[in-house]
């Protein structure tokens, strides 16, 4: 038996789920209120606290371009850590009263770590809670399920909360590079010139507005793992006090952008160029997997430390316009799962993990946006053995709020960057569905085994500071457009990937773009 419904009847339960929607993207953008902001402010630390023990997930099959490959085939299993044990980041209702906020932490009896007063965020230990919850821990966790679980789900269910997530581990967006990328400059290229320009300059077409931008001055950040601080090819400046770990991943990543164009090693993006450069307060040298490459091995850092250190970087960074962020969760090359392989129960609370935790950056990208900053991240290296690329949504939080916002709003100051190789093609390893690909496959850039060290490493990580520098050279030549236009037309590319993905053409963007 069929059930008719009556047209206008159809028409108002439509109209009914358009209203949820936009009442939920207004609240995923609107930012707290001026009480709420001053007592999230008075509660907040001094110093960022140091993050508890993870919760690990053992992994007994990876891809071959996972950087714990090695360990894997040796120890038969590894441990992937997934999420702090008993933290979680509880985003509020921009609108609710400082008392509410009291009631709530007494109700479920919270334990503020810290807060971001910018975002109507609390970062809380719910031990309490979760000790209080009815509901059975999981004999094992996973990528799904964790000891938080029950207790996340009583705090999603209530009112006075939009949006609430654990304190999860996040890595670099880079896979293993086909050259061991641990070579100076003297083993690497005995008889080559003084002074490279990577592959991916002439692609990008930044090279050809090298002449235009001479004698300018840039500066531009860096939120990364590591850097080497004293590398002969890099001028860079802490952007706050943390510690600054050494490690290849951000010094390759700095070296794309800014090498130095002085006659040694590489030429960046971007001539006269400053990086202004920060870690998470706490990074975790997790492992060392590979024999002979200890300034390549997986590390992590929580999202509550980079959400921390994004806000402060912005707060006390003001001339910095543009932000470089590499950082996701690498889901295949380290978990061996696949967020967006149908919808079972498992990818179902994977996808909601990803999307509470976007939320609050979403906050973040709207306190960016407000302030005239673009934040640039790589769309993610899953794709390597799936027949189906992966979307870059499910990557990282920083790549849902981006793609979100853009559909919410109709532009983001978000940009999710693809990777693709010398002959134009989709990087195997790239996820699709970003807003813009760059060279991103063996591209030579610093390392940070030596002051002189140069070599090659892949990922979407190696596509993103290309885009991040496009668009300083861009707003620096074309100081006429705001950063919505600037955006927009390094995303109008005449050119595109195999995937369709416009290719980052910074000669076009420069010389054609209209306000």
């Amino acid at each position: 038996m069929k059930i008719m419904f009556p047209f206008g009847t159809i028409i108002l339960i439509f109209s009914l789920t358009l209203s949820s929607r936009a009442q939920e993207a207004a609240e995923s953008l609107a930012l707290p209120n001026p009480e709420l902001k001053q007592y999230l402010q008075q509660r907040k630390r001094s110093e960022r606290p140091a993050p508890g023990a993870f919760e690990s997930a053992p992994v007994f099959s990876l891809t071959e371009d996972s950087i714990h490959y090695q360990t894997l085939q040796k120890a038969g299993r590894v441990y992937q850590p997934l999420h702090v044990s008993d933290e979680a980041l509880i985003q509020l209702k921009a609108d609710i009263s400082p008392r509410e906020v009291s009631s709530l932490i007494e109700q479920y009896g919270l334990t503020v770590i810290d807060t971001f007063p910018e975002i109507g965020t609390l970062h809380v230990n719910i031990a309490n809670l979760r000790q209080r919850s009815a509901a059975p821990a999981p004999a094992e966790v996973s990528p799904a399920t964790s000891s938080l679980t029950p207790a996340l789900n009583a705090l999603k269910q209530d009112a006075r909360i939009l949006s609430v997530a654990p304190n999860s581990a996040l890595t670099p967006h880079q896979v293993i590079s086909s050259i061991r990328p641990h070579l100076t400059k003297s083993t690497f290229r005995e008889s080559a010139l003084a002074e490279v320009a990577d592959w991916g300059m002439a692609d990008a077409k930044v090279d050809q507005e090298w002449t235009r931008i001479a004698g300018r001055t840039f500066r531009v950040g860096i939120i990364d793992v590591g850097f080497r601080l004293d590398h002969e090819d890099l001028k860079v400046t802490p952007g706050l006090s943390t510690k600054i770990e050494v490690h290849d991943h951000g010094t390759h990543v700095a070296g794309i952008i800014c090498g130095q164009h002085n006659g040694v090693g590489v030429k960046g993006v971007l001539p006269g160029c400053t990086l202004v450069i920060s870690t998470g307060a706490f990074i975790l040298n997790l492992s060392d997997p590979i024999e002979n490459l200890n300034l390549n091995t997986q590390i992590y850092g929580t999202f509550a430390e980079f959400i921390a250190t994004i806000l402060d970087f912005i707060n006390r960074n003001e001339g910095v316009k543009e932000i470089n962020l590499s950082l996701g969760y690498n889901w295949k090359p380290n978990l061996n799962v696949n967020p967006a392989d149908g919808d079972s129960k498992a990818n179902q609370d994977i996808r909601d993990l990803v999307r509470m935790q976007g939320r609050i950056f979403l906050s973040i990208l709207t306190v960016a946006r407000s302030r005239d900053i673009a934040i640039v991240s790589a769309a993610g290296n899953d794709s390597s053995s799936l027949v189906t690329p992966a979307p870059a949504k499910w990557a990282s939080p920083f790549n849902w709020a981006a793609l979100t916002m853009r559909q919410q709003e109709g532009w983001s100051n978000g940009l999710v960057v693809e990777a693709h190789g010398k002959d134009g093609k989709r990087a195997t390893f790239s996820n699709i569905g970003g807003l813009i690909s760059a060279p991103g496959f063996e591209v030579y850039s610093t390392l940070a085994s030596a002051r002189d060290a140069y070599g090659l490493l892949s990922g979407t990580s190696m596509a993103a500071p290309y885009v991040t520098g496009a668009l300083a050279m861009l707003r620096s030549a074309r100081p006429e457009l705001k950063l919505r236009q600037a955006i927009e037309c390094l995303t109008m590319s005449p050119t595109s990937t195999d995937t369709k993905a416009p290719k980052l053409d910074a000669q076009f963007a420069v010389e054609n773009c209209q306000p």
